[in-house]
């Protein structure tokens, strides 16, 4: 490649260079410099947290009366404060979600981009006395036998990972009259670690076959950006997993445990091969990767095109809850219910432009 016979001249141009204190100029043998490489990424660990006292949105022109109308989100976040027992953490995290392994890499085509690790992996679930009625019966150290392998699979529960808080969101007038308070929204321990518990979910509860012996790891999904065949825009692939323990929405005016929300949800599509352009097209997938998502983006007579766009994923919610997340995570407290939404595909165009 290219890109690497330059970066090879260049570190042999340094090393003839430094290693010729008394003057005595040498050049460097064929066999000594196919020894010497550039390389073509870098890695990137991590580890934040961000806080935004104020976000305020101001519409330009209102609803034509002469007033403007407000969006308010006070006091967002972004870390890891929650441990999966809902407690707070931050004496061990001091708050910070930590993202470890990812990578920028260079291809033929265009740069690649593979997400971290984000967050913790999985505690070890211990459930030999049926502790938990929608996990597997385990042994005393936390080992099941998977029915499909005959493997033993330890059992591990979602990853503790990023907290999302927005503690109230509230619409009014720009000049600060006729405001009234939305609630709040939290996502809690949301990471890419896909667990032996999520996929006994999955298959137990939902009739789904995922393979068990590919559970327990990180799902790092890929980025790709490059030019469109006609070379006019840009192709964009992009995949993500996310594993979530908690999203709800909490009516901050009422007493605690007014919360409407989704516990222990899975955002994944099956594949037949570990491949990044796998969309399961056979039906037969029972691997996992990041869901899917494909476009061509093009500025056409003063308008962003959005064209060839492609999704696919699969979306698993064990439960759905009315009341405190707490309370439905330890003893079902609220729950109303699961939902699966199994291999959707959808594909359209998408049109962006100002109105008058």
């Amino acid at each position: 490649m290219e890109f690497r016979r330059t970066q090879t001249l260049a570190l042999s141009a340094t090393v003839f260079t430094i290693s010729c204190p008394t003057f005595a100029l040498e050049p460097l043998a064929d066999d000594d410099l196919r020894r010497v490489y550039g390389q073509e990424g870098i890695s990137i660990d991590q580890d934040y947290r961000t806080t935004i006292e104020t976000i305020e949105y101001i519409d330009g022109d209102g609803d034509g009366s002469g007033q403007s109308g407000s969006i308010i989100i006070r006091n967002l976040s972004f870390g890891n404060d929650t441990g999966t027992d809902f407690g707070d953490n931050t004496a061990t995290t001091e708050g910070r979600i930590q993202i470890n392994n990812a990578r920028i890499d260079a291809l033929d085509t265009g740069v690649q981009i593979t997400a971290g690790d984000t967050g913790l992996v999985g505690d070890v679930l211990i459930n030999d006395s049926a502790q938990n009625t929608d996990a597997p019966i385990t042994d005393a150290s936390g080992f099941f036998t998977d029915p499909v392998s005959g493997q033993a699979i330890e059992l591990r529960y979602l990853g503790d990972a990023t907290e999302t808080h927005i503690a109230a969101i509230e619409v009014g007038k720009s000049d600060g009259s006729g405001t009234g308070a939305l609630g709040g929204l939290h996502i809690i321990n949301q990471g890419n670690y896909f667990s032996s518990y999520a996929a006994h979910i999955a298959n137990n509860r939902f009739g789904m076959d995922l393979d068990m012996t590919d559970t327990n790891r990180y799902l790092n999904g890929k980025t790709i950006v490059s030019a469109t065949d006609n070379g006019t825009g840009v192709s964009l692939v992009t995949e993500a997993a996310a594993f979530t323990q908690a999203l709800y929405y909490e009516d901050t005016d009422s007493p605690s445990g007014n919360q409407l929300g989704l516990l222990e949800m899975s955002s994944f599509r099956l594949v037949e091969n570990d491949d990044v352009n796998d969309v399961n097209a056979g039906g037969t997938g029972t691997h996992i990767r990041g869901a899917r998502t494909a476009l061509d983006l093009n500025v056409i007579d003063g308008k962003i095109v959005l064209s060839n766009m492609t999704t696919d994923s699969s979306t698993i919610i064990n439960k759905i809850y009315i009341g405190d997340a707490q309370a439905a995570y330890e003893n079902n407290q609220g729950v109303i219910g699961g939902i699966a939404i199994i291999n959707n595909h959808w594909q359209g165009t998408m049109r962006i432009y100002a109105h008058d």
